[in-house]
């Protein structure tokens, strides 16, 4: 126990669980936006599937 608060203390100074939280929080947020990454374009192909090509409005999906 004694080890994990020296490196707790070491990478996030006087707020060790401030840190731990924040990084939980940002490696989810991480994994959930390569989630959605995959889910949009498979959404994104969807929308050629039965349909010509011109009837795809790929700007938005390029600002989305």
């Amino acid at each position: 126990m004694r080890s994990f608060k020296l490196l707790a203390n070491g990478l996030g100074g006087a707020h060790p669980f401030l840190f731990f939280f924040l990084f939980v929080g940002g490696f989810t947020l991480t994994e959930w936006t390569m989630t959605f990454q995959t889910w949009f374009l498979g959404y994104w192909g969807s929308k050629y599937e039965g349909r010509d090509e011109s009837q795809v409005d790929v700007p938005l999906f390029v600002l989305l």
